[in-house]
């Protein structure tokens, strides 16, 4: 019984690391589409965000901003994250 457990455990171990890895994608910000998403940004109008970390900690820091990130894929076309 216990064999059958881990072989289970492992193929769901398995599937779930193949579709970690596969469903990554890479984006790339050119130099001239950060500077004019970024170039009305100072440090009057930034924005404090919290975010929980492990253990219950929470942070706060200062951030652009910005609600949407315009990129280009690996292959160059355009995108919107």
């Amino acid at each position: 019984m216990f064999s059958s457990l881990k072989n289970c455990n492992t193929f769901i171990i398995i599937v779930l690391l193949s579709l970690i890895v596969s469903s990554c994608t890479t984006y790339i910000i050119p130099i001239e589409s950060y500077k004019r998403q970024f170039e009305n940004i100072d440090s009057t109008n930034l924005k404090i965000v919290r975010v929980q970390g492990p253990g219950f900690f929470i942070t706060e820091y200062l951030t652009a901003p910005l609600t949407k990130i315009e990129c280009q894929t690996k292959d160059g076309k355009p995108s919107v994250l």
